[in-house]
């Protein structure tokens, strides 16, 4: 099932929601995704280990806890200097760029308009690729996003050791690359996704599928012709899984819905074997081209890993995503010790439009700029 998901992720990444969540349904343990959650990807779910905007003792940190000597995030911004959309993505299909839809004999190219509710529709798409994602959105999908703030960059990087020690006291293995801080999502109250991957490459290069969508209603996913490929679904939420959550107001909840297809978080990776240092580098959308500042002097500083920590712990959701091409490029392209980056920077990067399928190659075409600042409070 880490397969799927990971093929699901990588797949709907590059569309600039965020990362995309195989398991977009509420923990029964902790509840539905909230802005400030510190936590990790498991199987292609989030896992909140606690909420750094809430004091010790509010019911989002009733469940493990929090980490030593914790202090809130203040001032939350998150409350502050949020951007909120309540139709941030209508009913109907999102998909990966390898997939090419046609809706009633008309060609499309990237996502489907939402259609009225209970409007019997077939879409027929092709897989131009190896592998390819949709997202059907039952419902409309709406957005919260804490605009890019210097809070979030200061507070995780002030604190991620205490987080990771925090992780490690509940005999979890993550070090700092594999937590995540979140700052935005977007979430709807139905969906149906799925995961295709060719098994073996037909002679025109694509394979064939059919989506029967009565909006609201049933989804069914079919391959067509005689190319094998395989495809793993997922849809929702099922009744066992509809967990009333007291901490939002009920009529929001009902508005918006808790299935949070997609995440936003801030990702912190440390240059391994430079002890001491005090210099972090942040993305941001007025990072303007630059291929100069390459760090120290005779060219840039390759970002290392220590030996075997390449993976993460068994089952960790082991995506490379936008974010971890942002900080590798840089920790390659600076003398910085840690880099902060999340998808909402990503996004300012490209001004709104479609991100590039390829994000390593685009900021290696680009190179932009680096803003390298010292560390500390």
């Amino acid at each position: 099932m880490i397969l799927s998901a990971e093929i699901y992720a990588e797949q709907l990444s590059t569309r600039g929601r965020g990362i995309p969540l195989w398991y977009p349904e509420p923990s029964w343990q902790t509840g539905e995704v909230q802005i400030g959650d510190v936590g990790f990807l498991f199987n292609g779910g989030f896992h909140r280990l606690f909420n750094a905007t809430v004091p010790e003792d509010h019911a989002w940190n009733a469940s493990q806890g929090v980490p030593e000597n914790y202090k809130p995030l203040t001032p939350d911004v998150s409350r502050q200097l949020t951007e909120f959309r309540e139709q941030d993505l209508p009913q109907g299909i999102l998909q990966s760029s390898s997939i090419k839809a046609v809706v009633a004999g008309a060609k499309i190219e990237g996502q489907v308009p939402g259609q009225p509710g209970g409007a019997a529709l077939s879409y027929d798409f092709e897989i131009s690729k190896q592998q390819g994602a949709v997202l059907i959105l039952k419902d409309k999908a709406a957005r919260k996003v804490v605009i890019p703030t210097q809070h979030f960059h200061a507070y995780m990087r002030n604190n991620i050791e205490s987080w990771v020690a925090f992780a490690h006291r509940q005999g979890l293995e993550y070090k700092e690359k594999d937590l995540l801080f979140v700052n935005g999502w977007t979430k709807t109250t139905g969906w149906h996704l799925a995961a295709f991957s060719q098994t073996a490459r037909s002679r025109s290069g694509t394979v064939r599928g059919q989506i029967s969508a009565a909006i609201g209603a049933e989804v069914k996913i079919s391959m067509l012709g005689s190319e094998p490929a395989s495809v793993e679904e997922r849809w929702g939420p099922t009744k066992l899984f509809q967990i009333p959550s007291p901490f939002e107001n009920e009529a929001a909840s009902e508005r918006i819905g808790d299935q949070c297809v997609f995440l936003v978080a801030y990702k912190m990776k440390k240059r391994w074997g430079w002890p001491g240092m005090k210099i972090a580098a942040a993305a941001g959308y007025d990072r303007l081209p630059d291929s100069e500042n390459t760090g120290e002097p005779g060219g840039a500083v390759l970002a290392q890993e220590p030996p075997g920590d390449e993976e993460g712990p068994p089952g960790s959701f082991s995506l490379a995503g936008p974010c971890d091409f942002v900080l590798n490029y840089i920790l390659e392209k600076s003398n910085a010790e840690y880099a902060i980056a999340s998808e909402a920077d990503i996004d300012d990067l490209f001004c709104g439009e479609d991100w590039a399928d390829d994000i390593a190659r685009y900021l290696e075409d680009y190179a932009p700029a680096i803003e390298v600042e010292d560390g500390g409070e």
